[in-house]
C-alpha cells in the first residue's frame, strides 16, 4: 500500500511539471523564437524478474518518470515588422551566435541589432551574432570601419545632350551643377557655354569656350570642338582645373563622348548626366538580402556589403536544449553543419519569426495534465483510505 501511495506520488509530481511546461509555453507565445516543450513521460518498473508460469512478471510498476523534455522544433509563423535588422529563415536552419562564455549557441530569434561596440547581437542580450571567415572560423558581425563613408572629390563630369544655340545668341547655361572638393564640401557651379565665332560653314569645326563661375567669381575657363556632331579627339575628356572656394585648385574631366553637336537652330538640351564625387556620410539604413549579407547605405548615397551571416543546419534536433532568451544548446554526437544562406536556406529581412506555441494544442495538453493529476490523486488518496483502514483494524485487535 505504501507502494502505492509512492507510485500515485510520481503521477502527481509528473503531471505537475507537465503543468509547468504547459504554463511555460503559453505565457511565451508571444515570444519571437521561442520553440515550445513537451514533457516526455517514461513508465518505471522495479525488478527484472523472471516470468511467472502463467506468462506474468514478477517485477511490478514503479510510477512514472516525467522528468525529460523535448523541445517542439516546428517553425513559427512569419511576421512582417519593417525593421531591416529583424531576420527570419525561410526553411530548417538555425542563427548561430556566441554567448559571453563563448559558448556557441542556436536560435530562430532574429530580433537583431547593433550594440554600443557596433557587434550585432540578440536584443537585449550579450550574445554575439556569428558570421563565418574565408577559413570557416566563426567572428561576430561587426561596424568596425563601416561606420562612415569617406568623402571622394569630383575627378569627372558627363554631360550629355545636344549642345546647339538654337536661340541665335550662341549661348548654353548649365545652372547649379554640383561637384565636390577632397573635404567632401559640395560646390554649386554655372556653366557657360559660348559658341565663337559666327555660323561656321559645312566640314568646318566649331569650338565652344566653356566659363565655370562659383557664385560671381569665375574658376576657369576651356575650349571644346565639334566636327558636325562628334567632339573633335583630343578634346574630350576635357581637363580643367577649377578655382574653388576655401580649396585647394581641383583638376576635373569634363566627358562630352555623349554629347552631340547640332546643326545651328537646333534646340540644346545639353545636361550633366553624372558626376563621381560625393561628401562624406553617415549609415542610413542597415539590413540583410536574402543570401544573409549585410547591406549598408549611408546618406551620401553609397552603398556597403558587410560580413556574411553564418547559419547552422542540425541533423538530430532531438538533442537540442533550451537556455532561455530563446537560445539552444546542442548536445548530440552529430557534427553540426555550419555554412552560409543558399537558396535551399534564405534569410528573410524585415521579419520575425513567431513562436510555434499553438493555444489549441496547449489547451488539449492541460485538459489531459488536469486529468491525469486528479486521477494521481484520487489513487493516492484511496490508498490512503485503504492504510488508515488497516490501521484501525490493527487497534480493535
Amino acid at each position: 500500500m505504501l507502494n502505492s501511495i509512492f507510485v500515485a506520488l510520481s503521477g502527481l509530481q509528473a503531471h505537475e511539471r507537465a503543468l509547468g511546461v504547459v504554463s511555460n509555453n503559453v505565457s511565451n507565445m508571444n515570444t519571437p523564437g521561442f520553440r515550445g516543450s513537451t514533457v516526455t513521460f517514461a513508465d518505471v518498473f522495479i525488478g527484472t524478474g523472471p516470468n511467472g508460469s502463467l506468462g506474468g512478471q514478477q517485477s511490478i510498476g514503479g510510477g512514472v518518470d516525467g522528468s525529460r523534455t523535448q523541445v517542439d522544433v516546428r517553425a513559427g509563423d512569419q511576421q512582417a515588422t519593417g525593421r531591416g535588422l529583424d531576420l527570419a529563415l525561410s526553411a530548417d536552419g538555425f542563427f548561430v551566435l556566441q554567448d559571453e562564455s563563448g559558448a556557441t549557441r542556436f536560435t530562430r530569434n532574429g530580433n537583431f541589432d547593433f550594440d554600443d561596440d557596433g557587434e550585432l547581437a540578440l536584443l537585449g542580450l550579450k550574445a554575439k551574432v556569428m558570421a563565418r571567415t574565408a577559413t570557416g572560423q566563426l567572428v561576430p558581425i561587426s561596424l568596425k570601419d563601416l561606420r562612415a563613408s569617406a568623402a571622394k572629390p569630383t575627378t569627372k563630369v558627363t554631360l550629355d545632350g545636344i549642345i546647339s544655340s538654337g536661340d541665335g545668341n550662341g549661348e548654353v547655361i548649365l545652372e547649379s551643377v554640383s561637384v565636390f572638393d577632397k573635404a567632401g564640401v559640395q560646390h554649386t557651379l554655372r556653366i557657360v557655354f559660348t559658341r565663337q565665332g559666327g555660323t561656321p560653314p559645312p566640314g568646318v569645326s566649331v569650338r565652344w569656350k566653356m566659363t565655370v563661375s562659383e557664385g560671381p567669381t569665375e574658376v576657369g575657363t576651356a575650349d571644346v570642338d565639334f566636327f558636325g556632331n562628334d567632339v573633335v579627339a583630343g578634346t574630350s575628356p576635357l581637363q580643367v582645373t577649377l578655382a574653388l572656394k576655401d580649396t585647394e585648385p581641383t583638376s576635373i574631366a569634363f566627358d562630352f563622348e555623349e554629347v552631340d553637336g547640332g546643326p545651328f537652330g537646333t534646340e540644346s538640351s545639353l545636361q550633366v548626366k553624372e558626376q563621381d564625387g560625393f561628401g562624406a556620410g553617415i549609415i542610413a539604413t542597415r539590413t540583410f538580402d536574402a543570401k544573409g549579407v549585410l547591406k549598408i547605405t549611408y546618406t551620401n548615397g553609397q552603398s556597403v556589403d558587410g560580413a556574411k551571416l553564418a547559419l547552422a543546419r542540425i541533423a538530430d534536433q532531438d538533442a537540442l536544449v533550451q537556455l532561455g532568451d530563446s537560445l539552444l544548446e546542442y548536445r548530440g554526437e552529430q557534427a553540426v553543419e555550419v555554412g552560409e544562406a543558399d537558396d535551399s536556406l534564405q534569410v528573410l529581412s524585415q521579419v520575425l519569426e513567431g513562436s510555434n506555441v499553438s493555444l489549441t494544442r496547449e489547451f488539449g495538453r492541460l485538459i489531459l495534465v488536469q486529468r491525469g493529476y486528479q486521477a494521481s490523486s484520487q489513487v493516492m488518496s484511496t490508498a490512503s483510505e485503504m492504510m488508515q483502514e488497516l490501521l484501525s483494524l490493527r487497534d480493535r485487535r
